[in-house]
């Protein structure tokens, strides 16, 4: 018999397995996708009255330019019931039943419709939910939210037509900004419960998310008159404050580099500083029992621990391989990404002074809301173990320029054109990130490859992005 035949047996039936593959492929329906938008990015609503009342919402306005009617003092927790939002603007305090109704259809309803007929068709969409939550709250208890509507979204979908053959047991997650945060502690929740819980999500993209923190959320809680008080109260700007490399330093200390400062941990910013004040004056108007002071240290525990369940994220196990979460980073655009003490008030309870260095240089860059550093996982998307930062070569980015000219025509591409809109928020809606996106949760990836680029520090052919990712610089 000649040598050559087993071999041939052999690849005939190689060929004939990937065909299988691909037949199996095309009959089965897509997998369902939950679109998690970022903070602040859902309609507000108080429920309370008969008529609900807008406490936080993105509407169209006149020829569809969006306007956002939004009540700050409307959205503080109470401080002795963190579930609890009351109607503070008469002068009296009266009830509130404060619900996210729905996400902003600017920058989402794009992507949720792009994704619906791009990684289905026109003749078999897939199904794809965007989520509401509430953005106040802490990723955790967000988490908790999206952990029931996956379950929702499994259930609704098993009833359609099309999956009658193919009842789904996983979800595709589509996270941006705020969004992946809320992605990450869901799958680190399920590896923390004895006995551990399957994830139920097969891939995630995360889009521009503060993984480590942006320099802009401790700049909303000092600098911004209009948002700093409800900043000041609201666990989700807690969980949002950087700590990446020499994200804060103190220059009063007269040396060269100036020492680093962990805004998360470090006492001396908060003792006695405006934001406590703040927290005092807030639970004494509610007639909290609890002092201002320990609310805070509440605040500032619970990021620190969104920090270290981020860390102890393993992703290998949570999706069964790292190549299953892309991640998407802006940069190449000026965005705070430090903040310093200048000066200390002396006294018992000092409050620090602060400036905010913002840069577009080297790896001081991102996305005008988000640092490039702050973007970094501090989990491994090269190996899928936790303990590790992921790898520059790993980051998929997009920058400004990546942006077409057909998509300057409405009035967020303008904006963002003429920097009223930042790069952060446009990212969902543009036609070179979707590309990528369709790409990487397709079951039969696309024919052809998206472009996007290295890292910071990183040369081209450098890059360890997986084929699976369908991405090219």
């Amino acid at each position: 018999m000649p040598r050559g035949k087993p071999k041939t047996r052999k690849k005939t039936a190689a060929r004939q397995a990937a065909a299988l593959v691909r037949a199996t492929a095309a009959t089965r329906p897509p997998t369902p996708i939950v679109v998690i938008h970022g903070d602040p990015a859902s309609n507000l609503f108080d429920l309370y009255l008969t008529t609900p009342d807008q406490a936080y919402t993105l509407s169209s306005g006149f020829l569809g330019k969006p306007t956002t009617p939004a009540h700050y003092d409307r959205l503080p927790f109470h401080p002795d019931d963190p579930t609890t939002t009351l109607n503070t603007t008469g002068k009296t305090v009266t009830p509130s039943r404060i619900a996210a109704i729905n996400a902003f259809y600017v920058p989402y309803e794009n992507l949720v419709e792009s994704l619906k007929k791009n990684v289905g068709s026109q003749d078999r969409p897939a199904p794809v939910f965007p989520i509401a939550y509430d953005w106040r709250f802490d990723s955790s208890t967000s988490a908790l939210v999206l952990d029931s509507f996956i379950t929702e979204v499994l259930r609704i979908v098993s009833r359609l037509p099309d999956y009658k053959d193919f009842p789904p047991d996983e979800v595709d997650i589509v996270a941006h900004s705020f969004g992946g945060l809320v992605t990450a502690r869901y799958l680190r929740g399920c590896q923390q419960q004895k006995p551990v819980r399957p994830t139920r999500v097969r891939k995630v993209v995360t889009i521009a998310t503060p993984f480590r923190g942006a320099v802009d959320a401790f700049h909303t809680m000092i600098k911004d008159l209009d948002q700093r008080e409800a900043a000041r109260t609201l666990p989700s700007v807690y969980g949002l404050l950087p700590y990446f490399e020499n994200a804060s330093v103190d220059v009063t200390k007269g040396v060269d580099p100036p020492p680093a400062i962990d805004l998360i941990t470090d006492p001396t910013i908060w003792g006695g500083s405006s934001v406590e004040r703040s927290l005092v004056n807030y639970c004494l108007r509610m007639g909290s029992s609890k002092a201002g002071s320990v609310r805070l240290q509440e605040l500032r525990s619970s990021a620190d621990r969104q920090r270290t369940d981020l860390m102890a994220l393993d992703v290998a196990t949570a999706l069964g391989s790292a190549d299953n979460w892309l991640p998407i980073v802006g940069i190449g655009n000026k965005t705070n990404v430090q903040v310093q003490v200048v000066s200390m008030q002396p006294g018992a309870a000092p409050d620090a002074e602060f400036a905010f260095v913002e840069d577009n240089t080297g790896d001081r860059t991102g996305d005008n809301t988000v640092p490039f550093l702050g973007a970094i996982p501090p989990f491994n998307l090269e190996t899928g173990a936790p303990g590790s930062l992921t790898p520059r070569r790993r980051l998929v980015c997009m920058t400004q320029d990546d942006v077409s000219a057909k998509e300057r025509l409405d009035w967020l591409g303008l904006g963002q054109l003429l920097g009223l809109a930042s790069l952060h928020s446009f990212m969902p809606r543009m036609d070179a990130v979707q590309q990528i996106v369709f790409g990487f949760l397709r079951a039969t990836p696309p024919k052809f490859r998206a472009k996007a680029h290295p890292a910071p520090g990183v040369a081209p052919e450098a890059v360890s992005w997986p084929p699976a990712w369908c991405v090219t610089t």
